[in-house]
């Protein structure tokens, strides 16, 4: 029973911040500086009033009941209680002294300055009569004495001395919070900072891994984060190593990134990648014109490059209404969908099928052509597999030029 009750008596133990044991200290350190100068006043200046041990005894252990009984008090419920009493207990003690003058300027400005504070303006107004009720209690001593602003060399530097030492003491304490308080800032820039920093880095990254696309539809206020583009143009690239089926992870990689390149240099943005095959599009005024630069210096990059030579570029241009939406918010994924997206498939497939594209790198849509405005850089080719269908291939010389 015992061994399980002293914990428990810990835990329900009320808990002393450390603001209310500074105040503490300085109650104490108050009513030991006002017990001196009363005592001086008794002793040295031969005060009429004669000893006053029941006054002395409560100058002496008032400050460590008042802290038992009402020292965990918050100052916004009971606390202030302990401060109108300090009030009560210096208005005493100046009148047990017949008012002196300037131990009663020394008490009652620290008082009065403990009470603005620690309580405000309505302290102050509360507690002065308070403090003047203290005064009066004592009345029989002056009237005892006969004398009002009473005046005791020793009593006067005494207290001149105390309060200069409680200014001190308090001007430290004061010194001391306004340096933890610069600390703590100071901690909580730097941390407001490192986050700030990483906000920044983290935005970095999503705008280096996410397409401009995305971001932008991140953006819109609509539930369906999609955006139709009146005319877009769209390329399928197609890379294949021409003296193998497939590429080796590394190449395909190295060659994807310097497309990537010259796509983005010409407004042209990847929208999927399988394998060595690439799907981009571009929403700009003059995306068909773009659309054949980009086609033209990855034809000239290819030619180029020797460690490229074994690549081989097949490219089918197109043009039409496309809508861009994401299709999964969870990864950030776009996708472009729509009627002439099919037709390019669509396209894609019959070239495959006809055998087309292994004599010619690029074609393009008829829609293609008219938007590109340059119809004189594609030759006209009726397709051997359909009757009634032509495509339309970019000239060689073009490209080399």
């Amino acid at each position: 029973m015992t061994a399980e009750s002293t914990p428990r008596r810990k835990e329900h133990a009320p808990q002393v911040s450390p603001l209310h044991a500074k105040i503490y200290l300085t109650r104490v350190l108050f009513s030991g500086m006002a017990l001196a100068v009363l005592l001086a006043h008794d002793f040295a200046c031969n005060a009429p009033g004669g000893l006053r041990i029941w006054l002395y005894l409560v100058v002496l252990i008032y400050p460590h009941i008042g802290h038992a009984i009402l020292g965990r008090f918050t100052l916004q419920r009971r606390g202030n209680a302990l401060l109108l009493l300090d009030g009560l207990l210096v208005g005493a003690i100046l009148g047990a002294m017949n008012v002196p003058l300037l131990p009663g300027i020394a008490l009652v400005s620290i008082i009065v300055f403990n009470w603005i504070i620690l309580g405000g303006l309505r302290l102050l107004i509360i507690g002065l009569p308070v403090l003047m009720m203290g005064v009066l209690s004592m009345v029989p001593d002056v009237a005892q004495s006969g004398t009002w602003l009473s005046s005791c060399p020793t009593a006067d530097w005494l207290a001149g001395s105390i309060l200069m030492l409680y200014l001190m003491t308090i001007a430290y304490i004061i010194h001391q919070r306004i340096k933890e308080f610069s600390e703590h800032h100071e901690q909580l820039r730097t941390t407001t900072d490192s986050a700030e920093n990483v906000r920044i880095l983290a935005e970095q990254a999503l705008y280096a891994a996410v397409t401009p696309s995305a971001i932008d539809l991140l953006r819109t206020a609509s539930e369906e984060r999609s955006r139709h583009i009146p005319d877009a143009a769209l390329m399928l690239i197609n890379l294949q190593p021409q003296d193998r089926q497939a590429f080796r992870t590394q190449e395909l990689a190295m060659t994807l990134r310097s497309c990537d390149t010259i796509l983005s240099r010409h407004g042209l943005e990847i929208v999927k990648t399988l394998g060595g095959r690439i799907l981009c599009f571009s929403s700009g005024i003059n995306g068909a014109q773009d659309a054949l630069a980009a086609t033209r210096e990855l034809l000239a990059f290819l030619d180029d490059h020797p460690d490229q030579k074994n690549t081989r570029l097949q490219v089918i241009l197109h043009t039409g209404p496309t809508t861009l939406a994401m299709i999964c918010l969870e990864r950030l994924n776009v996708d472009l969908a729509g009627t002439t997206v099919a037709e390019l498939v669509e396209l894609a497939e019959r070239a495959h099928t006809s055998r087309l594209q292994r004599v010619q790198n690029v074609l393009a849509t008829a829609a293609f052509v008219r938007r590109s405005g340059q119809p004189e850089a594609f030759l006209t080719i009726p397709s051997p597999a359909e009757e009634n269908h032509v495509w339309y291939a970019l000239k060689t010389s073009d490209v080399t030029n």
